[in-house]
């Protein structure tokens, strides 16, 4: 048997499956502020209904992570940019308050042509300091040939302030689109915190029951 569960934004619906047979199905509606209430809601008739039978797996797709950004409930960021020469950053509309823009440049081939300027490293830390934010995305363009300035600007971040989380533009993805390397590092980053949150509750949930069958989402 397995179990099937597509949390919506608006109806969770599950499934309980035997092979090709639909055994128990439940639809109900998604409380996007109890979502963990809403999985319960949506999965106890379905353990009901297998009445002990070993479960194979369990298969949770879920829109949270879709939800938080279209209700803008992600949390506030950093956005740190190495753009280097070209389009102006300030062209892009990523709406983010707290932008800082650092000298420095890597080419497409990955050479270094412009250190970064050690003072705009020591400014930008402070304010992201004084501000009191918990997370920074650091982004440089061509990062994916090199990612040297990515990573000095990540480690003199997490030195001077040591409670900050920091995400680099290379660990998320190492696709050239520049604009598109920014925004998933920042949706990343404002996201995960909640997203590991509800990923470690449902763990939780499952447990509870004495569910063993590995999770998918």
């Amino acid at each position: 048997m397995l179990i099937g569960l597509d949390v919506g934004g608006t109806y969770t619906d599950a499934v309980l499956l035997d092979g090709q047979q639909v055994i128990k199905k439940v639809k109900t509606p998604t409380d996007n502020e109890h979502l963990l209430d809403t999985l319960i809601s949506a999965l106890d008739p379905l353990l009901d209904a297998a009445q002990g039978e070993s479960l194979e797996r369990i298969v949770l797709s879920t829109t949270l992570i879709t939800n938080l950004i279209a209700t803008k409930r992600i949390d506030p960021v950093a956005l740190v940019i190495i753009p280097g020469p070209g389009l102006n950053p300030s062209t892009y509309d990523y709406h983010v308050p707290d932008t800082f823009l650092l000298s420095g440049a890597i080419d497409y081939r990955g050479r270094e042509i412009e250190p970064l300027d050690q003072q705009e490293l020591k400014n930008c830390a402070e304010a992201i300091k004084k501000k009191g934010l918990k997370k920074a995305a650091v982004v440089g363009k061509f990062s994916q040939r090199n990612k040297k300035h990515e990573e000095v600007v990540a480690s003199y971040l997490k030195e001077h302030i040591p409670d900050l989380c920091v995400i680099m533009g290379h660990q998320v993805t190492g696709r050239l689109n520049f604009p598109r390397r920014v925004h998933s590092t920042l949706l990343t980053l404002a996201t995960q915190e909640k997203y590991n949150s509800f990923y470690s509750e449902i763990l939780k949930l499952l447990k509870k029951r004495g569910i063993t069958a590995p999770l998918y989402i």
